[in-house]
């Protein structure tokens, strides 16, 4: 609360200030949300052309949603599942034409190789760094812009919010700020206080407070302002980002240890990595993630497939598709048998324990069965 009384009109400047010298950002914006930031890029880039804007085939559906927010066609290419960057295979065979832009996406942490997709489409392609799993140490110098978003569970959680970062020649959108959002600080807060394991259900069962939930939206309110209040908590949060990191990173190594320990289910690679917003694990089979997903939740830990499907599986999305054919296996395969476990600094150690004792019951009981 102490946010909303100290929040004044210079607090976003404050925060705007402090993200460019975390990151060795030249230019930082502050938008309504991350979509809305990254609509913002991309009209930027397109500047009123029409093409395609490549992006990996699982990822968040805000995504896609401020891709065709933007005028643009969608062009999916597969993940590989193991790595959670984008298939190497896939990735070589995409044909530049018509290409207007390329969204690097991290996942939970740290996943996409950015110099790999800058030397690859560097030139008359955009490059994209969407960053709102992963706060980036130092953005990447060949890449037209970073885009981060502040919603619950990222990184810096603010309630809600994004921010596009950038050297070199500014951006021509300017923040868009303002004070009030009281509606937001009271979810925040109170998804905030009810988080422990054995409180989930409640905000959870709560439907306005969007616990959980995955929504491709093309039509979101773009007009939708950061707030005052946002900008002292995240002034504030941003000095504690290493503890808060190095606490996610220590959860997820007890979670990722317990669950690798059961008989068919296995990490992916940046799974243990520094800060991860959630700790992903692949299961044997999606009837089997379902089933423990249900257990976990029935036991009061949030425990979630992430997103309902992969890119193509949207059913609004197939007249913007530039490939609707595509097969991308690597996405199904997550698609299918991902699921996640929290791993929020708040967690207490009985939060762990409880944590890594109900997922290796729930795991191991199709063994005894």
């Amino acid at each position: 609360m102490r946010h909303l009384m100290r929040a004044g009109p210079d607090s976003c400047r404050e925060l705007a200030e402090a993200i460019a010298r975390s990151t060795d950002a030249s230019h930082v914006s502050l938008h309504g949300s991350g979509k809305a930031a990254l609509a913002s890029v991309l009209r930027d880039v397109v500047r009123g052309r029409a093409g395609d804007v490549l992006v990996p085939a699982y990822t968040c559906w805000s995504v896609p949603a401020a891709v065709v927010s933007a005028g643009l066609r969608v062009r999916t290419v597969d993940v590989d599942p193991d790595s959670l960057d984008f298939d190497q295979a896939s990735l070589d065979r995409v044909n530049s034409e018509g290409l207007v832009a390329v969204v690097g996406a991290h996942l939970f942490a740290r996943s996409c190789d950015m110099q790999r997709v800058v030397d690859r489409f560097g030139g008359n392609v955009a490059v994209i760094e969407d960053a709102a799993q992963a706060w980036p140490e130092r953005i990447n110098t060949g890449a037209h812009a970073t885009v981060l978003s502040f919603a619950r569970g990222k990184p810096l959680p603010l309630g809600g919010g994004g921010a596009i970062l950038r050297r070199g020649t500014s951006i021509p959108s300017a923040s868009t700020t303002r004070p009030g959002g009281w509606i937001r600080a009271a979810e925040l807060v109170a998804t905030d206080i009810m988080a422990r394991p054995l409180w989930y259900r409640i905000p959870s069962a709560i439907p306005w407070l969007g616990i959980g939930t995955t929504e491709y939206d093309p039509g979101f309110d773009r007009t939708r302002k950061f707030h005052d209040w946002q900008g002292a908590l995240g002034t504030d949060l941003l000095a504690s980002l290493g503890e808060l990191s190095q606490a996610r990173s220590r959860a997820a190594a007890r979670i990722g240890q317990a669950a690798s320990s059961c008989q068919g289910w296995r990490l992916p690679a940046p799974a243990l990595g520094e800060g991860p917003i959630r700790c992903p694990v692949l299961a044997p089979s999606r009837l089997e993630r379902d089933r423990v997903i249900k257990e976990l939740r029935r036991l009061g830990v949030s425990a979630s497939p992430m997103y309902p499907g992969t890119i193509l599986d949207i059913p609004a999305i197939a007249p913007h598709l530039a490939n609707p054919a595509e097969r991308a296996p690597g996405a199904r395969t997550l698609a299918d048998r991902l699921l996640t476990l929290p791993v929020y600094p708040g967690l207490r150690e009985q939060d762990l324990q409880r944590i890594c004792s109900a997922f290796v019951e729930a795991a191991n009981a199709r063994a005894s069965a």
